[in-house]
């Protein structure tokens, strides 16, 4: 389908080239503000700024609402322009090249990358996008200023364009456009200047003096200012009859060794920028005196040659006497590195000194350097240097030299120079490059193709030479395909190899350079599973002190094959990681490999145990970790020393991706018991931070290989592991097969903790779906076993849920019970994990029964703990409890707050069934405050949420806040349709209530009696 937003002249959504209807002027106002942010959060309050300004009606936000629920019945049409409910805000998502302003953006972003030719087209583009001024005919002060400033992009994208058209020699066409926009532009000294060049080009030399004449008088009388000295000195060369002449320093008389500039040279403007910013202001007698010496280091592969090349020919005028270039073949395949004697000699036979007058010493020889260069104005670039004893007598001491030295390793000894770490490129200037290498469609034709690619690529400049290389000899290929081969790890480095480039052989040169320790270290890396890694984990898999592996870490660093994303973090760049795990295989014997992974293995399961114990010693919600989890034996490695739980939740939340990386590698590489083994001890960290369908997944592949090996412990951990993550995620019918499964396993091997956890399991996933007899029924076994075994941990683990049941029947009385005896195991036991349960569940009894205070109070005690332990899952449902609580007490505003925050970590966790209850909360503060169609946004979100979860009671509330804000609308259909689906679910449940304060089955009635008839 063909959709455009178009803003540069009158607001329209077109779609086939048909206009859409979306509404007025003051809703079309709402859709500017949402379009000039496109694809990010435009919070409600500036929306409102940006439709009213300073005098919002008095009921702005209910107005802005209603507009929002308009625009996007108006855009249902469209389905790739949407505007959806974000924390905060309001998003519109869209693609930029639909939206005039936007490709605008880009079509100049692409034109000042180009060259003149392409540069004009991607102009001539940009300008055609605009018919008339933006936003036309829509008025409010936000408006206005967002129209200056484009007007501005627009006025200098047209200066740009008359530039290049001059530049082309096409004055003569250009002319008209110049003098109606020098009429409108009266005082701007660039056009000015092209109006006179013009003029003059086209024989029309006395308009030229003319148009310099009147404006300079426009600038005396309107702004009291004479015009710029670009603009006299332009009026003096039309003067003398040169203004043709490009204006070119005298051309430099010494050498030029420098190698041609790349053609398709694309983007390190900021580094180019950089160093050229360090050079002395020859005006500055001090900096004047200043030896300029500049090292630009990275990787292999990152354009270090290609910017020092680029670099030095823009520098070629302010260094006349010489321009020299010297590969030092610090890593070149088929030569060795040049000594500095050898250096020597070439430099000074390119300063023409005869073979007779060079020393046969070294001081001698570079003295001799020194000596000429001390009267020159020279650029000196040094390439490919291997370390800094190689070059130091190579550097000039003169104040008018310049030095650029290009290097893989960070040359540290390296004195007084500046020093810039080349990285690789950015996305946008990664697949600029690429385009213009390829010269032809492809890459226009599959943008998202293209992108991948660069991500294959790492962004890395030399990767995408190669691989544009060999699609340009290759027609027939797409960029998908291009893709696909790349896609294959094992074989990526082998596929970004054309004529004589080649990735791979361009490390294997770093490489060699190594010593023996670092060639080792770097290889057993490449077998890490994660993404990064600290100095422990890399003692472990080499098997050596941390101080060596630190150091060596370090020394890898320097020799840029590692990165350092932050102190004390390394990782490899992808296409280096690929690399040296290849290396490993090759080198390494099989056994070597598996003894690394499995010391590896071993570092993670010991300290990933004691950071639990120390981080989660026990949770009542967690019963079975006590008696399922296997403490592992201490390790011959180092291990980081963690003293107190605030250091072992740290290194657990730093390390959890590299933990469940490496569980996972595990299983396929020998070591099943590690993936089983981790997924027990990871299950409670892992609900904790958010992270349920990690969990998921880890589990679900432990259960596999538990069940390949025979390992029925792993299996039965693994299954009741699932019931609980089924049963947060809405899934009952699942958690309950996995927990009969457990039940079976348990009953089998007459394990007695596994079978109280697979009873206490089948309790709660009835529950989940509101079948509180069976529940109750499964939960008073496992309550009978845990008393009967002395387990305390999980009889509280099953009193709460008991007392989650009572509260949903309404039996307060036995609810606090429950949770009472909850909080008097915790003080028997010296710990306080069940705590903040218990408290959770007493704070929404007292909600239930209208005792505010309380609830509040006992909300902001479990709110304060939730947050002192680091716990967001029972933070956001403290802060969901004091928003209903404040809600009750018609403390809207307050009560929005509260059920925000609580949204906010639900999105971030990923748990639905918060997410539910923010929106419930949120649905019934904005039906109290008025703001019925924000209302039904929130009511709809969380009857799906509900649906998802397979909580019939939960559909039940939100039916009834649909069901109230449409009354509120007036729609009584709509109103009765959805009290009768509630009353119909709480009857189906045989409940004559649900958890909301006033939701019986009763008041239900009654609403359908009293005033819901159409």
């Amino acid at each position: 389908m063909n959709v455009e937003v178009r803003v540069l002249g009158d607001v329209e959504v077109r779609i086939e080239d048909h206009p859409v209807d979306i509404g007025h002027s003051r809703q079309l106002v709402v859709l500017a503000g949402l379009l000039v942010d496109a694809n990010r959060v435009v919070s409600i309050d500036q929306l409102v700024d940006r439709v009213w300004g300073e005098q919002p009606p008095r009921r702005a936000r209910g107005t802005l609402s209603t507009y929002l629920t308009r625009l996007r019945q108006g855009l249902a049409a469209a389905p790739d322009v949407t505007i959806a409910r974000r924390p905060g805000g309001y998003a519109l998502t869209v693609e930029p090249e639909l939206v005039d302003l936007h490709r605008f953006r880009q079509l100049i972003n692409q034109a000042h990358d180009a060259d003149d030719e392409h540069a004009l087209a991607s102009l001539d583009q940009a300008l055609q996008l605009w018919r008339g001024d933006a936003f036309a005919h829509l008025d409010s002060p936000w408006l206005g200023t967002v129209r200056e400033a484009l007007n501005r992009e627009r006025f200098a994208a047209q200066l740009d364009h008359n530039d290049l058209h001059l530049r082309r020699g096409g004055h003569a066409r250009l002319l008209p456009d110049l003098t109606a926009q020098a009429s409108e532009h009266p005082w701007d000294e660039r056009l000015a200047a092209q109006l006179m060049l013009a003029l003059y080009r086209a024989g029309r030399q006395t308009e030229a003096l003319q148009a310099f004449h009147d404006t300079k008088r426009r600038l005396s009388e309107d702004l009291g200012v004479d015009p710029g000295a670009e603009l006299r000195e332009l009026h003096t060369r039309i003067l003398r009859g040169t203004a043709d002449l490009p204006k070119q320093p005298a051309a430099p008389m010494g050498r030029n060794d420098l190698p041609g500039d790349v053609a398709d040279f694309t983007g390190r403007e900021q580094e180019l920028h950089r160093l050229l910013a360090v050079l002395p202001d020859r005006h500055d007698d001090t900096a004047a005196r200043t030896v300029v010496i500049e090292a630009i280091d990275g990787m292999a592969g990152v354009g270090k040659t290609t910017l020092a090349v680029h670099t030095a020919h823009q520098l070629v005028q302010r260094y006349p006497d010489a321009q020299l270039f010297i590969d030092l073949h610090g890593h070149t395949t088929d030569q060795q590195a040049l000594d500095p004697m050898a250096a020597l000699d070439t430099l000074l036979r390119a300063l023409n000194v005869p073979g007779e007058r060079i020393p046969h010493t070294l001081d001698a020889r570079a003295a001799l350097w020194r000596a000429e260069l001390a009267t020159r104005t020279a650029l000196v670039v040094l390439d490919n240097a291997y370390d800094i004893t190689q070059i130091r007598l190579l550097l000039p001491g003169s104040p008018r030299c310049l030095t650029l030295i290009t290097s893989r390793r960070r040359l540290l000894g390296l004195d007084g120079a500046n020093v810039l770490s080349l990285d690789v490129l950015p996305r946008a200037e990664a697949v600029t490059l690429f385009t213009r290498i390829l010269t032809d469609h492809r890459a226009a034709a599959e943008p998202d193709a293209v992108n991948e690619v660069m991500e294959l690529c790492g962004d890395l400049p030399l990767a995408i030479r190669v691989a544009a290389a060999r699609l340009r000899t290759r027609p027939a290929w797409t960029i998908s395909h291009l893709a696909d081969r790349l896609r294959d790890g094992h074989r990526r480095l082998a596929e970004l190899s054309a004529e004589d480039r080649s990735v791979a052989a361009t490390f294997s040169l770093s490489y060699q350079h190594l010593t023996a320790d670092q060639q080792r270290l770097f290889r057993l890396l490449g077998l890490h599973p994660g993404h990064d890694i600290d100095a422990y984990a890399a003692a472990a898999l080499a098997d050596i002190p941390l101080d060596m592996a630190e150091n060596l870490l370090e020394s890898l660093v320097d020799a840029h094959l590692l990165l350092q994303p932050r102190r004390g973090r390394y990782r490899f760049h992808d296409l280096l990681r690929h690399h040296a795990h290849q290396t490993a295989c090759d080198t390494d014997p099989e056994p070597d490999r598996r003894a690394a992974l499995d010391r590896l293995f071993g570092h993670y399961a010991y300290t990933t145990s004691v950071a639990m114990d120390l981080a989660h010693p026990w949770d009542a919600t967690y019963p079975w970790e006590a008696d399922q989890r296997r403490r592992p034996p201490a390790t011959d490695t180092p291990t980081p020393s963690l003293d107190d739980d605030v250091q072992a939740v740290r290194w657990l939340d730093t390390e959890l991706d590299n933990l469940l990386a490496a569980a996972h590698h595990a299983a396929g590489h020998g070591r099943p018991d590690h993936t089983s083994e981790q997924a027990t001890a990871l299950h409670r960290h892992l609900h904790i931070r958010g992270r349920d369908t990690a969990a998921r997944a880890l589990n679900d592949l432990a259960l596999h290989r538990a069940r390949e090996t025979g390992n029925r412990l792993g299996e039965l951990n693994a299954l009741l592991a699932l019931a609980t993550i089924h049963t947060w995620q809405g899934r009952p019918e699942q958690a309950a097969d996995s927990s009969q499964q457990a039940l079976a396993i348990a009953l089998e091997a007459g394990n007695r903790t596994g079978e109280q956890l697979a009873l206490h399991a089948l309790g709660d996933a009835h529950k989940a779906r509101n079948q509180f007899a069976p529940a109750t029924d499964y939960l008073k076994q496992a309550l009978a076993i845990a008393l009967q075994t002395g387990n305390r941990i999980a009889e509280q683990d099953v009193l709460l849920c008991l007392g989650r049941i009572h509260r949903s029947l309404r039996r307060y009385e036995e609810a606090t019970d429950c949770y009472r005896r909850v909080l008097a195991i915790d003080r028997d036991l010296s710990h306080h994990s069940g705590q903040q349960s218990a408290l959770q569940g007493l704070g929404d009894v007292h909600w239930l029964q209208g005792r505010h205070q309380s609830a509040a109070d006992t909300y902001r005690q479990v709110l304060a703990m939730a947050r002192a332990t680091g716990n967001p899952i029972r933070e956001q449902f403290a802060l969901c409890g004091l928003g209903n609580v404040h809600r009750e007490l018609g403390q809207f505003e307050l009560a929005a707050d509260y059920c925000q925050q609580a949204l906010t970590i639900a999105h971030s966790t990923g748990d639905p069934e918060c997410q539910f209850e923010a929106h419930q909360g949120l649905g019934r503060i904005s039906q109290a405050t008025g703001d019925h169609l924000q209302a039904l946004d929130h009511h709809h979100t969380a009857l799906d949420l509900a649906t998802d979860l397979g909580h019939p009671a939960d559909q039940a509330r939100a039916h009834d806040g649909l069901a109230h804000a449409h009354q509120a609308l007036g729609d009584t259909t709509r109103s009765r349709r959805h009290w009768q689906a509630a009353l119909d679910i709480l009857t189906g449940l045989d409940l004559g209530h649900a958890d909301e304060p006033g939701l019986t089955t009763a008041t239900i009635r009654t609403h359908l009696a009293a005033g819901a008839n159409p």
